[in-house]
């Protein structure tokens, strides 16, 4: 069996099932069941592969039973990380890097630290294994694409709102803008490379001189944001605010729709960029994903176009 101790929001989500199912396709398609119960506890997010197709062999805990295997989990780290348990909870020293962290999937523990790590995969002959991590780096999915285009396809029914926008996105030569704000402002998230009006009106104006007729959907945190992006940012470009107070499913699906991106910094946009089925989209995305950590950057696929921030 392997466990996805799930955490965090729906892009991040996305990262933790791609990586987990190329450990089950290591594992000759092994049962995955996936615990929310970290997730519940520690960030306050809602579970939402709940509305994506997935691989027929993923289970999601039962909550009593999410509870005691979470318990089993933590009870499990010391043993799989061995001498460099003892450093990293007495002296705060991460053990980060490749050979550390193949050292413990062999003891059926794939823990990563770092949020942009995403190592080879060994086999471990452990019965229970457990995925803990971010893995936000584009080999997450290299080998595995078209399995998750399909498996991550959102099956929830549209509402009737959704399924007009739906309609209107898909009839002229779309472009999604992701213009994340909200907890991006926080000040415990300053390490964040926040893009600022420069960066989306550049990729604008790049996007008008390379595209037909392009149509700029614009998408951000919540209703307070849109209102505060058509107050401060004025693009010279056909602009439509999408405004609907949605779950994050239906503005995942709204965004995939589009035929070209530019994303923020976001996993929940680099998901929208990398589901959709145009083949020949074009994506742009910031040259620095995060201020503090150069490595950030291997979650852009090379053939995204940067731009300098």
């Amino acid at each position: 069996m392997i466990e996805l101790i799930m955490r965090s929001g729906l892009g991040n989500q996305m990262f933790e099932y791609a990586y987990t199912r190329k450990i089950q396709e290591k594992y000759s398609g092994e049962q995955i069941v996936i615990n929310t119960e970290y997730m519940h506890r520690n960030d306050f997010r809602e579970y939402s592969l709940n509305h994506c197709r997935l691989n027929s062999n993923v289970s999601v805990l039962r909550e009593t039973d999410a509870v005691k295997e979470l318990k089993k989990f933590y009870f499990a780290i010391p043993f799989a990380f061995g001498i460099d348990f003892l450093g990293w909870r007495l002296l705060k020293k991460q053990a980060i890097g490749e050979k550390k962290y193949l050292k413990r999937s062999k003891r059926g523990m794939y823990y990563a630290h770092r949020a942009s790590e995403s190592y080879s995969i060994v086999k471990s002959n452990r019965k229970n294994k457990y995925v803990f991590g971010f893995f936000q780096n584009a080999n997450t999915v290299e080998g595995i694409e078209d399995i998750l285009r399909d498996e991550l396809e959102i099956i929830t029914p549209a509402s009737e709102r959704n399924i007009e926008k739906l309609t209107e996105i898909e009839a002229v030569n779309a472009v999604c803008v992701h213009i994340r704000r909200g907890d991006y402002l926080d000040e415990k998230w300053k390490a964040l490379q926040v893009c600022d009006f420069e960066y989306y009106n550049k990729a604008i104006e790049e996007a008008k001189s390379k595209l037909i007729n392009p149509v700029f959907f614009v998408f951000s945190t919540g209703h307070d944001d849109i209102e505060w992006i058509k107050e401060n940012y004025h693009f010279n470009a056909n602009i439509q605010y999408v405004d609907l107070d949605n779950p994050d499913y239906e503005e995942l699906r709204l965004m995939k729709a589009c035929k070209h991106f530019i994303i923020s910094n976001s996993t929940f946009s680099w998901w929208a960029a990398f589901l959709a089925r145009n083949t020949t989209k074009n994506v742009w995305v910031p040259s620095v994903w995060r201020k503090d950590q150069p490595e950030a950057n291997d979650i852009i696929p090379k053939e995204w176009r940067k731009i300098e921030v």
